[in-house]
């Protein structure tokens, strides 16, 4: 259920950003600016329902990006399955982009993933 709500959320969110490096007028940076927060705030709001991963052990971060790495941290929805393979394929792709891939976890907090890609304009 996670995915299904949060990546159309970071869609919508990085395209404002993206939207954001364009010329605008003042009044369309003023509802570019209503659409950032109101998607910030709804992003916070999905992620405190959800709470879907209460974060990563330290002696179990290294699995993340291995060939079939699972934890033993279980998702909320029982009937979400992992395959280990996910992460590994991400940071496959950015690193075929020159990029890099990084994870802050913390135990009863969750995790959140970045990355990096260089882009020439």
């Amino acid at each position: 259920m996670s995915h299904e709500l949060r990546t159309p959320m970071n869609g919508v969110l990085g395209m404002a950003q993206l939207l954001a490096m364009t010329e605008m007028t003042d009044e369309q940076k003023e509802y570019l600016n209503l659409l950032d927060i109101s998607g910030q705030s709804l992003l916070s709001l999905i992620n405190d329902i959800l709470d879907q991963v209460p974060g990563i052990p330290e002696k179990e971060k290294h699995k993340l990006f291995q060939p079939f790495g699972k934890t033993s941290v279980r998702p909320a929805d029982q009937y979400e399955k992992s395959t280990g393979l996910g992460l590994l394929i991400v940071k496959k792709i950015v690193e075929a982009h020159n990029g890099r891939i990084w994870f802050i976890s913390e135990l009863a907090k969750g995790t959140e993933f970045f990355f990096s890609i260089p882009i020439k304009a």
